[in-house]
């Protein structure tokens, strides 16, 4: 196996298998079912957050992230 290889891949108009559910505009309650790091093109580090059982929409899943600070924030 040569693992020196590269390819492009255009994912537009692919939806996640399921159909996904919208979810209306506004704010929900939900639980956070699994957190990972993962690095951005810049190097920075973030949190990806898997949050999930929102109230009224069952298996609807969602995922954010938060890019953490490489330095100390300062105090002024």
């Amino acid at each position: 196996m040569d693992p020196n290889f590269s390819f492009q891949i255009n994912l537009s108009g692919v939806e996640a298998s399921g159909g996904g559910k919208r979810l209306d505009e506004g704010y929900y309650k939900g639980t956070i079912v699994d957190v990972n790091s993962a690095q951005n093109s810049t190097g920075s580090m973030r949190l990806v957050f898997k949050i999930g059982n929102f109230e009224g929409y069952g298996g609807a899943v969602r995922t954010t992230s938060i890019t953490l600070r490489s330095t100390a924030a300062s105090s002024t």
